[in-house]
């Protein structure tokens, strides 16, 4: 019976005192909450900006002769024949008539007859390329082959005006007319 009259005034203890052990309870809960809440690290936002960058073909040249800067080359694959004497440090002579520009310098197993340029198919810029041309005989060769057709032996370029013997000597290690 004593233990009954024990039970029963801790219930009714407990049934006095609800409420104070109620507020009791909310404060500690609100108290963990707000030292989780303050020790939690930061999070920083990331904003990533994706954008999407122009692919540029790069080309690997070599460039000798008359330049203040001869060597290899890498240059974009929009670079004009000016743009690449300018990185060699530009043409000592003015004229661009002793600049050797040879594409594709790196493979080893390429023969010197294949690298001449085909003057029947090579661009203008090609053309312009070679030594002695320039833009002004590179339109002649053009105009040349469009109105006589392909040339049948290197020599026969000096037909076109304003290539002489000593130009044609300059430039026939570097020309071929087939392929």
């Amino acid at each position: 019976m004593m233990k009954e009259m024990s039970d029963d005034k801790s219930i009714v203890w407990y049934q006095e005192h609800w409420r104070f052990l109620l507020i009791i309870l909310l404060i500690i809960i609100l108290s963990a909450v707000s030292i989780l809440v303050i020790r939690r690290p930061s999070r920083s936002q990331e904003i990533i900006i994706a954008t999407e960058v122009p692919s540029v073909q790069k080309v690997e040249i070599s460039v000798s002769g008359q330049v203040e800067n001869p060597g290899i080359y890498l240059v974009n694959d929009s670079d004009t024949i000016g743009d690449i004497v300018a990185m060699a440090g530009g043409d000592t002579t003015g004229d661009y008539s002793d600049v050797i520009i040879n594409l594709s310098p790196t493979i080893s197993d390429v023969s010197e007859e294949s690298q001449k340029i085909n003057i029947n198919t090579a661009a203008e810029w090609l053309l312009d390329a070679l030594p002695g041309i320039g833009s002004e005989r590179a339109e002649a060769i053009i105009a040349y082959r469009e109105q006589n057709g392909d040339f049948l032996y290197v020599e026969k370029l000096m037909q076109v005006p304003g290539i002489g013997e000593a130009t044609f000597e300059a430039l026939k290690d570097y020309i071929k007319v087939a392929d």
